[in-house]
């Protein structure tokens, strides 16, 4: 992923970037905001639960986003 994708802020996450961390990457949908910061993110990832799907979208918190690093692709 790192030779597709470079570090960035979480100021300028936005919406088709990666959230990275060993063993697994989600790619930002879009930012749930509060009324003074971040409340949390709904992202696309893949699944293994063997429902069949391919990929699906989850909502995490703010606090667990940021347990991700931030990545965007490179230009």
């Amino acid at each position: 992923m790192t030779k597709k994708f470079k570090k960035t802020s979480w100021y300028d996450f936005q919406a088709g970037d990666i959230g990275l961390r060993k063993g697994h990457v989600w790619m930002l949908e879009s930012v749930k905001k509060g009324s003074d910061n971040p409340k949390g993110v709904y992202t696309y990832e893949a699944t293994t639960d063997g429902t069949g799907d391919k990929a699906k979208s989850y909502y995490r918190s703010w606090d667990d986003a940021q347990s991700y690093t931030p990545y965007t692709i490179k230009e």
